[in-house]
Protein backbone atom coordinates (compact mmCIF):
# COMPACT_ATOMS: atom_id res chain seq x y z
CA UNK A 1 0.00 0.00 0.00
CA UNK A 2 0.85 3.59 -0.68
CA UNK A 3 0.05 6.67 1.48
CA UNK A 4 1.03 9.81 0.04
CA UNK A 5 0.56 13.26 2.03
CA UNK A 6 1.24 16.37 0.50
CA UNK A 7 0.96 19.50 2.36
CA UNK A 8 0.51 22.64 0.82
CA UNK A 9 2.88 25.71 1.57
CA UNK A 10 4.93 24.29 3.81
CA UNK A 11 8.88 25.34 4.32
CA UNK A 12 10.89 22.75 5.77
CA UNK A 13 12.03 24.69 8.63
CA UNK A 14 8.53 24.94 9.81
CA UNK A 15 9.16 21.48 11.59
CA UNK A 16 12.33 22.37 13.30
CA UNK A 17 10.54 22.88 16.57
CA UNK A 18 10.12 18.97 17.50
CA UNK A 19 8.42 19.02 20.66
CA UNK A 20 5.67 21.26 19.42
CA UNK A 21 4.72 18.86 16.43
CA UNK A 22 4.70 15.47 18.52
CA UNK A 23 3.44 14.12 15.41
CA UNK A 24 5.95 15.15 12.74
CA UNK A 25 8.84 14.61 15.25
CA UNK A 26 7.86 10.86 15.81
CA UNK A 27 6.89 10.48 12.05
CA UNK A 28 10.87 11.90 11.49
CA UNK A 29 12.19 9.65 13.83
CA UNK A 30 11.06 6.51 11.96
CA UNK A 31 11.30 7.70 8.43
CA UNK A 32 13.74 8.56 6.23
CA UNK A 33 14.57 12.43 6.03
CA UNK A 34 15.91 14.16 2.73
CA UNK A 35 16.75 17.24 4.73
CA UNK A 36 17.87 19.14 1.12
CA UNK A 37 14.45 18.34 -0.71
CA UNK A 38 13.65 20.93 -3.10
CA UNK A 39 10.27 21.22 -4.64
CA UNK A 40 10.63 21.86 -9.17
CA UNK A 41 8.33 24.89 -8.59
CA UNK A 42 7.47 27.53 -5.88
CA UNK A 43 4.14 26.82 -6.50
CA UNK A 44 1.33 24.66 -6.53
CA UNK A 45 0.07 23.30 -9.83
CA UNK A 46 3.64 22.72 -11.78
CA UNK A 47 5.23 21.20 -8.81
CA UNK A 48 2.08 18.62 -8.34
CA UNK A 49 2.51 17.96 -12.27
CA UNK A 50 6.88 17.24 -11.47
CA UNK A 51 5.32 14.59 -8.50
CA UNK A 52 3.10 12.90 -10.26
CA UNK A 53 4.82 12.11 -13.55
CA UNK A 54 8.58 12.30 -12.51
CA UNK A 55 9.27 15.54 -15.08
CA UNK A 56 10.36 19.08 -14.46
CA UNK A 57 8.04 22.03 -15.30
CA UNK A 58 10.41 22.44 -18.39
CA UNK A 59 9.87 19.09 -19.97
CA UNK A 60 5.56 19.46 -19.41
CA UNK A 61 5.70 22.88 -20.66
CA UNK A 62 8.83 24.27 -21.91
CA UNK A 63 7.94 27.61 -22.53
CA UNK A 64 6.27 28.40 -18.87
CA UNK A 65 8.53 26.23 -17.43
CA UNK A 66 6.81 26.37 -14.04
CA UNK A 67 5.68 30.58 -14.36
CA UNK A 68 2.98 31.67 -12.72
CA UNK A 69 -0.36 32.49 -14.11
CA UNK A 70 -0.99 36.32 -14.41
CA UNK A 71 -4.19 35.70 -15.60
CA UNK A 72 -5.55 33.10 -13.87
CA UNK A 73 -6.49 29.83 -14.22
CA UNK A 74 -7.49 30.89 -18.45
CA UNK A 75 -4.00 30.43 -18.51
CA UNK A 76 -3.41 26.47 -17.48
CA UNK A 77 -2.43 23.69 -19.49
CA UNK A 78 -3.23 20.19 -18.88
CA UNK A 79 -1.34 17.23 -18.86
CA UNK A 80 -0.72 16.08 -21.81
CA UNK A 81 -2.06 12.78 -22.67
CA UNK A 82 0.55 10.90 -22.97
CA UNK A 83 2.59 11.95 -20.07
CA UNK A 84 2.26 8.74 -17.18
CA UNK A 85 1.15 9.94 -13.99
CA UNK A 86 0.99 8.34 -10.66
CA UNK A 87 -2.64 7.57 -10.48
CA UNK A 88 -3.19 5.23 -13.49
CA UNK A 89 0.80 3.97 -13.37
CA UNK A 90 -0.70 2.76 -9.83
CA UNK A 91 -4.10 1.76 -10.93
CA UNK A 92 -2.57 -0.21 -13.95
CA UNK A 93 -0.62 -2.57 -11.52
CA UNK A 94 -3.61 -3.70 -9.89
CA UNK A 95 -3.90 -0.67 -7.00
CA UNK A 96 -7.36 0.86 -5.66
CA UNK A 97 -6.95 4.33 -5.82
CA UNK A 98 -8.34 7.62 -4.36
CA UNK A 99 -7.22 10.97 -3.71
CA UNK A 100 -8.86 14.05 -1.55
CA UNK A 101 -7.56 17.32 -2.09
CA UNK A 102 -8.18 20.57 -0.76
CA UNK A 103 -6.36 22.99 -3.14
CA UNK A 104 -9.01 23.97 -6.41
CA UNK A 105 -6.30 24.19 -8.37
CA UNK A 106 -5.49 20.16 -8.24
CA UNK A 107 -9.50 19.79 -9.98
CA UNK A 108 -10.57 21.05 -12.91
CA UNK A 109 -9.49 19.58 -15.92
CA UNK A 110 -5.46 19.63 -15.20
CA UNK A 111 -5.36 15.95 -15.23
CA UNK A 112 -3.68 15.25 -12.45
CA UNK A 113 -6.94 12.61 -11.03
CA UNK A 114 -6.62 10.48 -14.14
CA UNK A 115 -6.46 6.98 -12.96
CA UNK A 116 -7.58 7.60 -9.76
CA UNK A 117 -11.20 5.51 -8.78
CA UNK A 118 -11.97 8.42 -6.74
CA UNK A 119 -10.83 11.82 -6.84
CA UNK A 120 -12.52 14.95 -5.18
CA UNK A 121 -12.00 18.17 -3.60
CA UNK A 122 -13.31 18.22 -0.01
CA UNK A 123 -15.30 20.95 0.46
CA UNK A 124 -15.68 23.55 3.57
CA UNK A 125 -12.89 25.30 5.08
CA UNK A 126 -10.40 25.63 1.84
CA UNK A 127 -7.00 26.58 4.14
CA UNK A 128 -8.35 27.97 7.52
CA UNK A 129 -10.23 26.62 10.51
CA UNK A 130 -11.44 22.93 10.18
CA UNK A 131 -9.51 22.45 7.07
CA UNK A 132 -7.79 19.92 7.56
CA UNK A 133 -10.25 17.69 9.87
CA UNK A 134 -12.86 17.95 6.89
CA UNK A 135 -9.74 16.43 4.58
CA UNK A 136 -9.03 13.51 7.49
CA UNK A 137 -12.54 12.98 7.88
CA UNK A 138 -13.01 12.22 4.23
CA UNK A 139 -9.81 9.67 4.42
CA UNK A 140 -11.37 8.07 7.11
CA UNK A 141 -14.72 7.59 5.37
CA UNK A 142 -12.96 6.29 2.20
CA UNK A 143 -10.84 3.55 4.77
CA UNK A 144 -13.98 2.60 5.90
CA UNK A 145 -15.19 1.83 2.61
CA UNK A 146 -12.32 -0.04 1.52
CA UNK A 147 -12.79 -2.92 4.63
CA UNK A 148 -16.06 -3.56 2.78
CA UNK A 149 -16.90 -4.72 -0.57
CA UNK A 150 -16.38 -2.63 -3.60
CA UNK A 151 -19.63 -1.84 -3.55
CA UNK A 152 -19.11 0.67 -0.59
CA UNK A 153 -16.13 2.24 -2.34
CA UNK A 154 -18.04 2.66 -5.30
CA UNK A 155 -20.84 4.46 -3.99
CA UNK A 156 -18.54 7.44 -2.85
CA UNK A 157 -18.47 10.80 -4.55
CA UNK A 158 -16.34 10.68 -7.91
CA UNK A 159 -14.72 13.78 -9.49
CA UNK A 160 -12.72 11.42 -11.76
CA UNK A 161 -12.97 7.86 -12.73
CA UNK A 162 -10.46 5.55 -14.31
CA UNK A 163 -11.62 4.99 -17.68
CA UNK A 164 -10.03 1.10 -17.65
CA UNK A 165 -12.42 -0.84 -15.23
CA UNK A 166 -11.01 -3.83 -13.47
CA UNK A 167 -11.83 -6.66 -11.03
CA UNK A 168 -12.62 -5.47 -8.14
CA UNK A 169 -13.43 -8.87 -6.07
CA UNK A 170 -10.09 -9.17 -5.77
CA UNK A 171 -7.75 -8.07 -2.93
CA UNK A 172 -5.38 -5.56 -3.92
CA UNK A 173 -3.72 -3.13 -2.36
CA UNK A 174 -4.60 0.76 -2.13
CA UNK A 175 -2.94 4.23 -3.02
CA UNK A 176 -4.45 6.74 -0.82
CA UNK A 177 -3.37 10.47 -1.92
CA UNK A 178 -3.81 13.33 0.34
CA UNK A 179 -3.38 17.28 -0.35
CA UNK A 180 -3.68 19.19 2.73
CA UNK A 181 -4.07 23.25 2.32
CA UNK A 182 -3.09 23.91 6.03
CA UNK A 183 -1.03 25.85 6.61
CA UNK A 184 -1.57 28.14 2.91
CA UNK A 185 -3.29 31.21 3.72
CA UNK A 186 -5.65 32.66 4.68
CA UNK A 187 -3.52 31.91 8.34
CA UNK A 188 -6.66 31.19 10.23
CA UNK A 189 -5.80 28.04 13.02
CA UNK A 190 -8.70 26.90 15.47
CA UNK A 191 -8.53 29.39 18.43
CA UNK A 192 -7.30 26.20 20.36
CA UNK A 193 -4.12 26.23 18.25
CA UNK A 194 -3.05 29.63 18.73
CA UNK A 195 0.07 30.71 19.51
CA UNK A 196 0.76 32.30 23.62
CA UNK A 197 2.33 35.55 21.76
CA UNK A 198 -0.35 36.09 18.87
CA UNK A 199 -3.05 35.97 21.56
CA UNK A 200 -2.20 39.55 22.58
CA UNK A 201 -1.72 40.31 19.25
CA UNK A 202 -3.69 44.00 19.21
CA UNK A 203 -2.80 44.79 15.43
CA UNK A 204 -4.92 44.64 12.43
CA UNK A 205 -3.53 41.30 10.83
CA UNK A 206 -5.73 38.77 10.99
CA UNK A 207 -3.93 35.85 8.71
CA UNK A 208 -6.75 36.51 5.28
CA UNK A 209 -5.27 36.84 2.03
CA UNK A 210 -6.49 40.57 1.61
CA UNK A 211 -5.19 41.75 5.18
CA UNK A 212 -1.55 40.13 4.31
CA UNK A 213 -2.19 42.12 1.01
CA UNK A 214 -3.27 45.50 2.27
CA UNK A 215 -0.52 45.21 4.61
CA UNK A 216 1.94 44.62 1.80
CA UNK A 217 0.53 48.13 -0.19
CA UNK A 218 0.86 50.39 2.91
CA UNK A 219 3.95 49.03 4.86
CA UNK A 220 6.77 48.51 2.24
CA UNK A 221 8.66 47.49 5.61
CA UNK A 222 6.21 46.04 7.63
CA UNK A 223 6.14 46.34 11.44
CA UNK A 224 7.61 43.65 13.09
CA UNK A 225 4.63 43.13 15.23
CA UNK A 226 2.45 42.42 12.12
CA UNK A 227 4.99 40.11 10.47
CA UNK A 228 5.28 38.04 13.93
CA UNK A 229 1.87 37.65 13.93
CA UNK A 230 1.64 35.86 10.23
CA UNK A 231 4.62 33.84 11.49
CA UNK A 232 2.66 33.34 14.79
CA UNK A 233 -0.43 32.36 12.63
CA UNK A 234 1.40 29.96 10.29
CA UNK A 235 2.83 28.55 13.03
CA UNK A 236 -0.42 27.98 14.62
CA UNK A 237 -2.10 25.70 11.21
CA UNK A 238 1.01 23.59 11.32
CA UNK A 239 0.68 22.62 15.13
CA UNK A 240 -3.25 22.23 14.13
CA UNK A 241 -2.20 20.03 10.70
CA UNK A 242 0.06 18.05 13.33
CA UNK A 243 -2.84 16.93 15.79
CA UNK A 244 -5.19 15.90 12.72
CA UNK A 245 -2.29 13.55 11.11
CA UNK A 246 -2.37 12.06 14.44
CA UNK A 247 -5.40 11.63 14.72
CA UNK A 248 -5.66 10.24 10.87
CA UNK A 249 -2.81 8.36 11.74
CA UNK A 250 -4.14 6.62 15.08
CA UNK A 251 -7.41 5.51 13.11
CA UNK A 252 -6.03 4.15 9.90
CA UNK A 253 -3.48 2.15 12.66
CA UNK A 254 -6.59 1.03 14.35
CA UNK A 255 -7.98 -0.30 11.62
CA UNK A 256 -5.24 -2.17 10.43
CA UNK A 257 -4.42 -0.07 7.21
CA UNK A 258 -0.46 1.35 8.33
CA UNK A 259 1.15 -2.05 8.84
CA UNK A 260 4.71 -3.18 7.39
CA UNK A 261 2.62 -3.24 3.97
CA UNK A 262 2.09 -0.19 3.78
CA UNK A 263 4.51 2.55 2.69
CA UNK A 264 4.28 6.16 3.31
CA UNK A 265 5.54 9.53 1.76
CA UNK A 266 4.91 13.37 3.53
CA UNK A 267 6.16 16.27 1.57
CA UNK A 268 4.93 19.46 0.68
CA UNK A 269 4.47 21.33 -2.55
CA UNK A 270 6.89 24.27 -1.89
CA UNK A 271 7.55 26.51 1.46
CA UNK A 272 6.64 29.88 2.18
CA UNK A 273 8.65 33.22 2.43
CA UNK A 274 7.51 36.29 5.37
CA UNK A 275 9.67 38.68 3.77
CA UNK A 276 13.26 37.30 3.98
CA UNK A 277 14.06 38.34 0.47
CA UNK A 278 11.43 41.10 0.13
CA UNK A 279 8.66 38.52 -0.98
CA UNK A 280 5.31 37.23 0.94
CA UNK A 281 3.51 33.95 0.09
CA UNK A 282 5.48 31.97 -2.75
CA UNK A 283 6.64 34.09 -5.44
CA UNK A 284 10.16 33.36 -5.67
CA UNK A 285 12.74 30.37 -5.96
CA UNK A 286 14.95 31.36 -2.70
CA UNK A 287 15.04 27.97 0.00
CA UNK A 288 12.13 29.42 2.19
CA UNK A 289 9.85 28.72 -0.67
CA UNK A 290 11.88 26.09 -2.69
CA UNK A 291 13.17 23.92 0.03
CA UNK A 292 10.44 21.38 1.23
CA UNK A 293 10.00 18.43 3.85
CA UNK A 294 10.33 14.68 2.19
CA UNK A 295 9.94 11.38 4.62
CA UNK A 296 10.04 8.04 3.17
CA UNK A 297 8.79 5.03 5.62
CA UNK A 298 8.57 2.26 4.59
CA UNK A 299 9.65 -1.79 4.42
CA UNK A 300 13.29 -2.15 4.44
CA UNK A 301 13.71 1.55 4.59
CA UNK A 302 16.18 2.41 7.51
CA UNK A 303 15.55 5.91 10.08
CA UNK A 304 18.13 8.31 8.84
CA UNK A 305 18.47 11.58 7.86
CA UNK A 306 20.26 12.11 4.60
CA UNK A 307 21.76 15.77 2.92
CA UNK A 308 22.11 15.14 -0.81
CA UNK A 309 20.02 16.92 -2.71
CA UNK A 310 16.56 15.52 -3.70
CA UNK A 311 13.72 16.43 -5.71
CA UNK A 312 10.27 15.87 -5.91
CA UNK A 313 10.70 14.60 -9.10
CA UNK A 314 12.87 11.94 -8.03
CA UNK A 315 9.71 10.61 -6.08
CA UNK A 316 8.34 8.34 -9.16
CA UNK A 317 11.58 6.18 -9.61
CA UNK A 318 12.13 6.23 -5.97
CA UNK A 319 8.33 4.43 -5.31
CA UNK A 320 9.14 2.25 -8.52
CA UNK A 321 11.86 1.01 -6.10
CA UNK A 322 10.08 0.91 -2.51
CA UNK A 323 7.21 -0.71 -4.42
CA UNK A 324 8.53 -3.12 -6.99
CA UNK A 325 7.13 -1.73 -9.61
CA UNK A 326 9.55 -0.57 -12.73
CA UNK A 327 6.76 1.08 -14.32
CA UNK A 328 7.07 3.90 -12.10
CA UNK A 329 10.75 4.30 -13.03
CA UNK A 330 10.21 6.83 -15.16
CA UNK A 331 10.69 10.78 -15.79
CA UNK A 332 13.63 12.86 -15.33
CA UNK A 333 14.76 11.93 -11.53
CA UNK A 334 16.61 9.31 -9.84
CA UNK A 335 15.77 6.82 -7.64
CA UNK A 336 17.23 8.09 -4.49
CA UNK A 337 16.93 4.31 -2.97
CA UNK A 338 19.71 2.79 -5.33
CA UNK A 339 22.40 1.27 -3.60
CA UNK A 340 24.46 4.71 -4.36
CA UNK A 341 22.34 7.21 -4.40
CA UNK A 342 23.97 8.94 -1.23
CA UNK A 343 27.21 8.81 -2.66
CA UNK A 344 26.34 9.49 -6.39
CA UNK A 345 24.77 12.78 -5.44
CA UNK A 346 23.47 14.91 -8.52
CA UNK A 347 22.02 18.79 -8.13
CA UNK A 348 18.29 19.44 -8.24
CA UNK A 349 16.81 22.08 -10.13
CA UNK A 350 13.83 24.90 -9.51
CA UNK A 351 12.14 26.52 -11.73
CA UNK A 352 9.18 29.58 -12.13
CA UNK A 353 9.41 31.12 -15.64
CA UNK A 354 12.54 33.11 -16.53
CA UNK A 355 13.88 32.38 -12.86
CA UNK A 356 15.59 29.34 -11.80
CA UNK A 357 17.70 27.69 -8.76
CA UNK A 358 20.26 25.08 -8.95
CA UNK A 359 20.51 23.18 -5.42
CA UNK A 360 23.73 21.19 -4.99
CA UNK A 361 24.63 19.70 -1.97
CA UNK A 362 26.55 22.68 -0.51
CA UNK A 363 26.08 25.73 -2.96
CA UNK A 364 22.69 27.15 -4.51
CA UNK A 365 22.91 29.22 -7.47
CA UNK A 366 20.09 31.84 -8.15
CA UNK A 367 19.46 32.83 -11.69
CA UNK A 368 16.83 35.98 -11.53
CA UNK A 369 14.48 37.38 -14.51
CA UNK A 370 16.70 39.97 -15.12
CA UNK A 371 19.50 37.20 -15.80
CA UNK A 372 21.87 38.22 -12.26
CA UNK A 373 22.91 35.36 -10.83
CA UNK A 374 23.17 34.68 -6.68
CA UNK A 375 25.53 32.34 -5.07
CA UNK A 376 24.52 30.73 -1.51
CA UNK A 377 26.37 28.40 0.95
CA UNK A 378 23.73 25.95 2.31
CA UNK A 379 26.14 25.17 4.87
CA UNK A 380 27.73 28.34 6.17
CA UNK A 381 24.26 30.42 5.20
CA UNK A 382 21.39 28.77 5.11
CA UNK A 383 19.10 31.42 5.05
CA UNK A 384 20.75 32.72 1.97
CA UNK A 385 21.59 36.58 3.27
CA UNK A 386 25.02 36.38 2.22
CA UNK A 387 25.89 36.30 -2.10
CA UNK A 388 29.09 34.80 -2.59
CA UNK A 389 28.89 35.08 -6.20
CA UNK A 390 32.02 37.62 -6.94
CA UNK A 391 34.34 35.60 -4.55
CA UNK A 392 33.30 32.04 -6.31
CA UNK A 393 33.36 32.94 -10.06
CA UNK A 394 34.25 29.33 -10.74
CA UNK A 395 31.69 27.29 -8.89
CA UNK A 396 29.29 30.02 -10.36
CA UNK A 397 30.69 29.39 -13.57
CA UNK A 398 30.03 25.18 -13.45
CA UNK A 399 26.37 25.63 -12.00
CA UNK A 400 25.46 27.93 -14.98
CA UNK A 401 26.95 24.92 -17.45
CA UNK A 402 24.92 22.74 -15.56
CA UNK A 403 21.71 24.87 -16.11
CA UNK A 404 22.45 25.20 -19.66
CA UNK A 405 22.64 21.44 -20.38
CA UNK A 406 19.58 21.04 -18.19
CA UNK A 407 17.58 23.76 -20.26
CA UNK A 408 19.44 22.01 -23.93
CA UNK A 409 17.53 18.64 -23.15
CA UNK A 410 15.75 17.24 -25.54
CA UNK A 411 11.85 18.14 -25.25
CA UNK A 412 9.28 14.91 -24.46
CA UNK A 413 8.32 13.42 -27.89
CA UNK A 414 4.85 13.86 -27.18
CA UNK A 415 2.17 13.57 -30.25
CA UNK A 416 -0.57 16.76 -30.91
CA UNK A 417 -3.49 16.15 -28.95
CA UNK A 418 -7.09 17.75 -29.82
CA UNK A 419 -7.65 20.56 -27.63
CA UNK A 420 -4.02 20.84 -26.67
CA UNK A 421 -4.33 25.18 -26.00
CA UNK A 422 -4.91 26.78 -22.49
CA UNK A 423 -7.64 25.16 -20.13
CA UNK A 424 -10.94 27.50 -20.01
CA UNK A 425 -11.98 28.63 -16.98
CA UNK A 426 -11.58 31.75 -14.36
CA UNK A 427 -9.68 31.29 -11.12
CA UNK A 428 -6.94 33.58 -9.00
CA UNK A 429 -3.60 33.25 -9.41
CA UNK A 430 -1.94 30.71 -5.96
CA UNK A 431 1.57 33.15 -6.19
Amino acid sequence: NLLLIVVDTLRADALDDTTALPFFASLAERSLVFEQAMAPAPWTVPSMMALMTGRYPSSLDPEGRGRGWPNGFAEARPLHSAVPRLGELLSAAGYRTAGFVKNPFLTGGLGLGRGFDVYERVFGDTAEHGSAGQLVNAALRWADAIQRPWGGAAALPVAERSAAPRDRSAPAPWFLYLHFMDPHVNYQPPATHLPTRARGYAGEIDGRASTLQRMIAAQPEPAAADVNQLKDLYEGEVSYLDEQLGRLFAQLGAQGLLGADTAIVLTADHGEQFGEHGGWLHGDIHRENAQVPLMLLGPDLIPERRSDPASLVDLLPTLGHLLRLPSLSVGDGRNLLAPDASSHIEAVHTEYGEQSRLTGPRFSLLVKVDGQTSLYDSYADPAEQEDIAMSHADVVAEMLKAMKAHSNRPPLDLPAQPGDSAAAGTGEVEL
